[in-house]
C-alpha cells in the first residue's frame, strides 16, 4: 500500500489555538518526502502524496495536534469534491481495520 498515491484531508478542531497558517507550516515539515502538494481549500488542508502512509505513522506525526484527518486514495480534484459532498450528506466511516484480512473484528 505504500506505493499508492493518496490525498489526506486535514480539518482543524481548534482553529483559534492552532491556526491554518500554523498548520500549513507543520504539515510542510511533516510531509517532506513523497513529492507532497500541500494546499488550503475551504479552511481545510489537502496533502497529496505519491505514497500512502500507514495510520500509525500519521498518528505519530500528528501527535496531539488539534486536528482530524481523512486519508483517501483519490487524487483528482473532482474525486475529492465528490467525497466531501458525500461526507456532508451521508454518515459513514473510513476507519481501517487492524485485522490483516481487512474484515471487521468480531465483538464479544
Amino acid at each position: 500500500m505504500a506505493g499508492i498515491p493518496c490525498t489526506i484531508i486535514i480539518t482543524l478542531t481548534d482553529p483559534k489555538l492552532f491556526t491554518l497558517e500554523m498548520a500549513m507550516v507543520v504539515m510542510k515539515q511533516c510531509f517532506r518526502y513523497g513529492n507532497p502538494k500541500i494546499i488550503i481549500k475551504e479552511s481545510k488542508i489537502h496533502v497529496t502524496l505519491a505514497y500512502t502512509p500507514r495510520k500509525d505513522m500519521l498518528d505519530r506525526k500528528f501527535g496531539n495536534l488539534p486536528l482530524k484527518y481523512t486519508k483517501l486514495n483519490a487524487i483528482s480534484e473532482e474525486e475529492v469534491k465528490l467525497f466531501e459532498m458525500a461526507k456532508q450528506t451521508f454518515s459513514f466511516s473510513l476507519e481501517e481495520s487492524s485485522n490483516d484480512e481487512g474484515e471487521p473484528s468480531a465483538s464479544s
